[in-house]
C-alpha cells in the first residue's frame, strides 16, 4: 500500500503544476466579446471585456479605485510626450507603483502600431491571472490594440476583431487601418 501512495507522489506533482499553468493563463483564456461601458467620473471611456479593462487617461482618482476594482497591473499605451507630468497632472508610474501594482508601457499610435505590441500584451496577459487595464488617451488606442491582439493571439476573424476592438473603444479610422496596416505586414 506505501509503494502506491509514493507512486501518486509525482502524479500530483504534475496536476499541481497544470493547475498553477491554468491560472497563469486565466485572462487569455476568458471568453470575449462581452466588453461593457463603466460610468466613472475617474476614467475616460472606462470599458471592461472580462477580466481586461480599457480606457482613456484615468485622473489621480482613477488610479486610486483600480485595486478595489482587483486590479494590478496598468498597461500604459501612451507615447513618453503625451505622458509627461504636465500633461497628465501627476507621476503615473510612481502612483500605481506606489499602490504595489505592477507598471508596464508599450508605446503605440497610429504610426507606429505592430504585431509586437501585440505579442508584447499577449505576453504581460498570459502571465498575469487578475483583471489588467490597458490605457491610451481616449481607449481608441486601447481598443486597436486589442483588436490586433485578439486576431493575432485568440484567431479572431480580423473584422470581428475590429468590432470587438470598437466596443473597447477603437473609435478613430487612422486606428483602425493601423490594425489592418499591422495585419497586411506581419509574418
Amino acid at each position: 500500500m506505501r509503494a502506491r501512495s509514493l507512486s501518486l507522489i509525482p502524479l500530483l506533482a504534475v496536476l499541481a503544476s497544470c493547475a498553477n499553468t491554468s491560472d497563469s493563463v486565466m485572462l487569455t483564456s476568458a471568453p470575449v466579446g462581452t466588453a461593457a461601458s463603466i460610468e466613472t467620473e475617474h476614467w475616460n471611456n472606462l470599458n471592461r471585456d472580462g477580466d481586461i479593462y480599457f480606457a482613456g487617461q484615468p485622473d489621480l482618482q482613477g488610479i486610486h479605485e483600480l485595486r478595489s476594482r482587483g486590479i494590478r497591473t496598468v498597461v500604459n499605451i501612451r507615447t513618453e510626450p503625451e505622458m509627461s507630468a504636465e500633461r497628465v497632472g501627476f507621476d503615473e508610474m510612481t502612483e500605481v507603483m506606489r499602490r504595489g501594482m505592477e507598471y508596464i508601457r508599450i508605446p503605440v499610435s497610429s504610426d507606429t502600431l505592430s504585431v509586437h505590441d501585440a505579442d508584447r500584451l499577449a505576453a504581460v496577459l498570459s502571465r498575469r491571472s487578475d483583471p489588467v487595464v490597458i490605457h491610451c488617451g481616449s481607449s481608441n488606442r486601447a481598443g486597436g490594440l486589442w483588436a490586433l491582439y485578439l486576431y493575432r493571439h485568440r484567431n479572431v476573424p480580423l473584422d470581428e476583431a475590429i468590432e470587438l476592438g470598437r466596443a473597447a473603444g477603437l473609435r478613430s479610422d487612422s486606428v483602425e487601418q493601423a490594425v489592418r496596416r499591422a495585419v497586411a505586414e506581419s509574418p
